[in-house]
């Protein structure tokens, strides 16, 4: 006989509420988790104890946790985070504690209510040993120093980027640190003195995390030929317990670099860079440039992997008819990142002299593709330009002046806003009157020399 789902969908539904908390359907994100950096510490030591809650409806209550250890200091912090489509709180506290008494000292669980129910905390247990002087020396293991380069054989103002890593798995006493010279080169740092703490390795049950202090340097050298970047060294006590303790003497040995020079032709471009761009910008609109009229050009450099001040000076060829005067410029530089960016911008004042069309010339700057480890050039190219009459009489006049009698005629022509036929009548006629007014003076001698009477001689008597 077959059976209808209907039938079929309360008997589901009151098995599905007779199960056990744990095997319903939970967030696996949600809930209370415990954490501690030590399992074992001595008599008088703290244990720090990390505690993370995710969408708890009430505040949690930690009275659990000071069943056998009395509360030093606590912090506690916020963030938040998007589950299953919902806006959540995710609470972090770190809270130090410090043992009553040796033997086994448990914290937790926790508990607290979330949207889908009750949640458990785990629980986590530390063992307070007692406080024997141990002999102890820190292993290699325990203290380690590395430096590591980007390139030991880069170009000759090459960006090189020196890492400098210092690991240690114990707090350390009286620290020093001497970080190698970087004589010979120019220097930006990115990083310095970064302190974070790596995970233990999770295949090995007796791993510790190990502390982390980190520098970052973007390096240029500043010659060719053999460079040296000095030796690392570390001093200190390592604490592993209060009655545990141990000096370290450790660094790294001097790091060689081998400088290639410039090719032989590269002495005037000589620029590494990763990329570069160039461009050119205008106060106003070419298109509406008249004789006389001044605008301002921008060329603007931008590379990437270098100094602002590597960049090259960049200058517009002369043209013959603009006249040209620099206006000074800027350099700037961004690190974003472990990438630096240089911009260089050079701002001219350009003057039209005349109304004719002009070509500007193509402006060129060569730099060194270290990506591809080939030489490239960056151009702005040429580009026409048509220089058109200016609208006010004055510079009319002026230009006229400068190219002589027959430009003043025309640029008169041009001036006047007439039909072709009629513009060329009135050239014809501007011509012929000039022509007369040339040759009136002549004929005006000539006529005077004509009349002039030349005396009467009589034969003698």
């Amino acid at each position: 006989m077959p059976v209808r789902l209907p039938l079929l969908l309360p008997l589901l539904l009151l098995i599905a509420s007779s199960l056990p908390p744990a095997l319903r359907a939970q967030e696996p994100t949600t809930g209370i988790r415990l954490t501690v950096a030590e399992d074992t510490v001595y008599v008088g030591d703290s244990v720090t104890l990390e505690i993370e809650s995710v969408g708890l409806l009430e505040p949690l209550d930690t009275s659990p946790l000071f069943i056998g250890a009395d509360l030093l200091r606590e912090t506690a912090g916020t963030r938040i985070t998007v589950i299953g489509g919902q806006v959540m709180d995710v609470r972090t506290r770190r809270m130090e504690f410090l043992p009553r008494a040796e033997g086994a000292v448990a914290f937790g669980p926790l508990r607290g209510e979330t949207a889908n129910g009750p949640v458990q905390s785990n629980r986590v247990v530390v063992t307070v040993a007692a406080p024997v002087e141990d002999v102890w020396q820190p292993g290699t293991d325990d203290a380690r120093a590395e430096i590591s380069l980007s390139s030991s054989t880069p170009w000759v103002r090459e960006q090189v980027t020196l890492d400098i890593v210092l690991r240690h798995r114990f707090a350390i006493a009286d620290e020093t640190i001497e970080l190698p010279d970087l004589a010979g080169f120019d220097v930006l740092p990115v990083f310095e003195r970064r302190r974070t703490l790596e995970p233990a390795d999770e295949t090995s049950e007796t791993s510790k995390p190990m502390r982390r202090i980190a520098w970052r340097y973007l390096l240029w050298p500043r010659r060719s030929g053999p460079l040296e970047i000095g030796a690392l060294r570390w001093q200190g006590t390592m604490v592993r317990s209060r009655t545990a303790r141990g000096p370290i003497d450790t660094g790294t040995a001097p790091q060689s670099l081998d400088v290639r020079a410039a090719p032989a032709d590269a002495d005037a471009w000589w620029l590494p860079a990763s990329a570069l761009s160039l461009s050119d910008g205008w106060s106003s609109d070419l298109a509406d440039l008249t004789a006389g009229s001044e605008i301002e050009r921008t060329l603007t450099v931008e590379a990437r992997g270098v100094l602002a001040s590597q960049l090259p000076v960049v200058e517009p060829l002369a043209s013959r008819s603009f006249t040209s005067v620099a206006l000074g410029g800027s350099r700037d530089q961004q690190l974003i990142g472990d990438v630096v960016t240089a911009t260089a911008s050079y701002r001219f004042r350009l003057t039209a002299r005349s109304p004719v069309p002009v070509f500007l010339v193509t402006v060129r700057v060569g730099w060194w593709d270290t990506v591809n480890e080939a030489a490239a050039e960056a151009i702005v190219p040429a580009r026409r330009v048509d220089i058109g009459l200016p609208d006010r009489a004055d510079l009319l006049a002026d230009v006229a002046l400068e190219q002589g009698a027959g430009s003043r005629t025309w640029l008169a022509l041009q001036s006047v806003d007439l039909p072709a036929a009629a513009g060329i009548a009135l050239a014809a006629a501007l011509t012929l009157g000039m022509a007369i007014s040339a040759l009136m003076p002549l004929w005006r001698r000539r006529r005077r020399q004509a009349g002039r009477a030349e005396p009467a001689v009589l034969p003698p008597p």
